[in-house]
């Protein structure tokens, strides 16, 4: 630095040191005055340090201690509000913050304690008060007594006020199930009251009951605009997001919120979502691995890390993650067919069984269970024990050729070829244009050297499905086990010519 430059900088440091030595110090009377009027226009920020400035000037300032937990509640720290108020009625008995403590409390999840101060008179200021009656009844549904807390709420004449209504409108959704009356009641509240964040984040609650996600991301998306402290709506306006596939959105809100809580699970979740969706299979697992290592037994971090594990081929991982849902969760049925897959994949048929035994006694005519059953028992070469559940999956799908036809590919294994040639048949008319059915009904009679009724067989195929390539390699197989050569070559250029990328007509 030049000496011109130094001495600039000293001027200026001297000449802010005289305006700050003449500027007039505001009282802390005028501090919380500005800073409420902050506060009300939602300029929290302001009002906190003006709040702050004015604790310097008298750290016990009543006023002050409330205004501070007035800004902790809309901050979403209750338990510090709650400190605040109590240090304020320290200094004084007044009504609105003992209310305001009553509320606090509810939120802290210190209903216990305001149910026992209440019925032991320490609020006997606040008798017959409407806000106050609210947040005693809130705190007795907290717990478990809504009998009580519908009792008090019922004595409530006044209408209009927000607090009253939403409490209102928690009980007919907890304890009346009124889901339709709760959401009138709280439309109401945002039209008189616009912004009202508690009553959108509940109309957010209901539009996720109703599977309405785009209804879901505008109530929290307004109420996280209006109070951007109120995480859980931030990340709820994210969820509805994705679910409607608007990845782009999704991720320029979750982006704002990893700045604020990035180890916050919930956030490295729904990123683990973002990257599943994009097929970013590798760090999707990462993802949810932060996930894991702070909440070990979240569900949905658990299950997609498996499926993202599966489709990298980390079997193992996505064995023992399965394994773990299953222990939260038993009988899911998603999870159980995956790991049921898993575990035939790698040869653990008694595995499979135990599973699909336990899934079908969660998920009772459910044929999936049933399905993984029979192959399981098939792996451990007990077939005809698995043809016997194949027929109890065909009779829980009567209208599936596909049941038919493992029940007839497995009766053919256990040697009873009639009745497998029956079950193969029937599918075959049951569904013409399943080209497996007639495919195991082909192989069927060639493996039981019934030439003949193969090439019928073959030959009903081809009919079925002239466009078919692999109608006429089947047809050629025929001929070829027929040794008639020649036939056998037709079929094959054949079906070149429909598919000349045809590896088995070619060999």
């Amino acid at each position: 630095m030049n000496a011109l430059s130094t001495t600039i900088s000293i001027s200026l440091i001297t000449l802010l040191a005289l305006l700050t030595a003449c500027s007039p110090s505001l009282t802390e009377e005028e501090l919380l005055a500005r800073a409420r009027a902050a506060f009300e226009t939602g300029d929290v920020a302001a009002a906190e340090l003006d709040v702050k400035s004015a604790l310097q000037q008298n750290v016990e300032n009543p006023a002050a201690r409330q205004l501070y937990g007035e800004i902790y509640l809309w901050q979403i720290k209750p338990d510090a509000a709650v400190g605040e108020f109590e240090r304020a009625l320290r200094r004084g008995d007044g009504a609105e913050v003992r209310l305001l403590l009553a509320k606090a409390l509810v939120q802290a999840g210190e209903s216990a304690e305001l149910v026992s101060e209440y019925e032991a008179g320490s609020y006997a200021t606040l008798d017959g008060r409407a806000e106050f009656q609210a947040a005693v009844a809130r705190a007795y549904l907290a717990q478990v007594d809504a009998e009580a807390g519908k009792a008090l709420l019922d004595q409530i004449d006044e209408q209009g006020n927000d607090y009253v209504d939403i409490t209102r409108a928690i009980y007919a959704l907890q304890v009346g199930k009124d889901v339709d009356g709760a959401r009138e009641t709280l439309l109401a509240v945002t039209q008189r009251s616009p912004r009202n964040a508690h009553a959108w984040s509940l109309l957010g609650i209901i539009a996720n009951s109703k599977n309405d996600r785009a209804a879901s991301e505008e109530y929290f998306g307004k109420a996280a605009e209006i109070n951007p402290y109120r995480l859980g709506d931030r990340l709820e306006q994210v969820n509805a997001l994705l679910r409607q596939g608007k990845s782009q959105a999704a991720a320029e809100n979750l982006a704002g919120l990893e700045r604020l809580i990035p180890k916050y699970p919930e956030v490295n979740f729904m990123r683990g979502q973002l990257l599943f969706d994009e097929e970013r299979y590798k760090e999707a697992v990462d993802s949810f691995a932060l996930v894991l290592q702070a909440q070990p037994t979240h569900l949905g971090a658990l299950l997609l890390s498996a499926n993202a594990n599966i489709q990298i081929g980390n079997n193992t991982s996505a064995q023992r993650q399965l394994a773990d849902f299953l222990s939260l969760q038993p009988g899911h049925l998603q999870a159980s067919l995956q790991l049921g897959r898993l575990l035939l994949e790698d040869g653990q048929g008694q595995r499979a069984e135990e599973l699909a035994r336990s899934a079908i006694m969660a998920n009772e005519g459910n044929p999936g269970p049933t399905e993984l059953l029979a192959a399981s028992l098939a792996l451990q070469g007990r077939h005809i024990e698995s043809a016997q559940v194949y027929q109890d999956l065909a009779q829980l799908q009567p209208e599936s050729s596909e049941a038919l036809v493992a029940l007839g590919t497995q009766q053919l294994v256990a040697g009873d070829s009639d009745a497998a040639i029956a079950r193969l048949e029937e599918a075959v008319n049951l569904d013409p244009d399943n080209g497996r059915a007639h495919q195991r009904l082909i192989e069927a009679q060639l493996a039981l050297r019934n030439t003949d009724a193969a090439l019928e067989a073959s030959n009903t195929y081809r009919e079925q499905a002239p466009g078919s390539p692999e109608a006429r390699i089947y047809t050629g197989r025929v001929y070829l086990a027929m040794e008639d050569y020649d036939a056998a070559r037709k079929e094959f250029d054949a079906a070149l010519a429909l598919d000349p990328g045809s590896a088995a007509a070619t060999s």
